[in-house]
This record gives C-alpha cells, sequence and structure tokens, in this order.
C-alpha cells in the first residue's frame, strides 16, 4: 500500500529536503557510519545555534584510514559550535536522523559528500511517528542519558 506520508528521495535531494527542516529544529539525532565535514557543515549552517545536536557514528578506529580526516573535521565541527554530543559505535550500519522527535529520514545514504552528491541512494523522508518503533531503536542504539560530548 502507498504511503502518503513518507517520500523516496535519491541522495541529491536530501539535503534539499533536509535544509528547510533543520531550519526550525530544536534536537537532531544523527546515526550513520560515516559523517563528513562536508555534511557537518552543512547541517549546521542550516539549522539554528540553539539546535542541539546528538550524533552517533563509528570509531576513528573502525573507519577506512583515508575517511578518518574527513570524519574528524565532522566532529570537530559539531564539537566546536557547542549543543552537540557524539558518541560511537563500531558495528554501526544505520542511517538515520531524526528531526525534533517529528521528522525522519532513514535510507541507504551515508551522510557525507560523495553518497549523497554522486551515489545512487533511496531515502525516506516521514512523520517520525509513522516509523512505530523508529525512536525507541535509536535510543537503543546508543543511549544519550547522562553522557558528556565525546572529544576523540
Amino acid at each position: 500500500m502507498p504511503s502518503q506520508n513518507w517520500k523516496a528521495l535519491g541522495g541529491p535531494l536530501v539535503l534539499g529536503h533536509l535544509r528547510p527542516d533543520l531550519a526550525r529544529s530544536r534536537s537532531v539525532l544523527l546515526i550513520g557510519p560515516w559523517v563528513d565535514e562536508y555534511f557537518a557543515e552543512e547541517i549546521l549552517k542550516a539549522a539554528p545555534r540553539t539546535t542541539s545536536f546528538r550524533v552517533v557514528s563509528r570509531p576513528y578506529e573502525a573507519m577506512d584510514r583515508d575517511f578518518v580526516p574527513h570524519a574528524r573535521a565532522a566532529n570537530e565541527a559539531l564539537l566546536a559550535r557547542g549543543r552537540s554530543e557524539i558518541r560511537v559505535l563500531r558495528t554501526l550500519h544505520a542511517k538515520v536522523i531524526v528531526i525534533d522527535e517529528e521528522i525522519a529520514y532513514c535510507g541507504s545514504a551515508n551522510w557525507y559528500k560523495y553518497s549523497l552528491e554522486t551515489s545512487q541512494e533511496v531515502v525516506l523522508r516521514g512523520p517520525a511517528a509513522d516509523a512505530v518503533g523508529l525512536l525507541d531503536q535509536a535510543e537503543q542504539t546508543a543511549p544519550f542519558k547522562r553522557h558528556i560530548a565525546l572529544a576523540y
């Protein structure tokens, strides 16, 4: 049955939808094994300075060493902005963004420039409430309760 609430986006369309959603955001949960400085800068530019970011990605030692400088730059940009927490999960494969516990992006795209601009990806955008259990699963992936920002 087709969904009236979810929209399929190719990689190049994701940022065009994400930017206006972020412009109104208060909190963002970003889950993905690969986040580069390009994507971090794009989301930081789009979101109000008061938006808080909770990020789950892979630890550097679980990344391709050529990607580590890009991940490090992304993490530094997020932490320098303030109101950001970063957790790591070695076996992370999920790619999800949840904005204000209301809007969800889920799909195959990694949160880096090549994946969003060149690769053939599918990302679904829709109401988080329609994805029953999504928020619970995201919190189970890496709970943030009583967590202090991790500067790695």
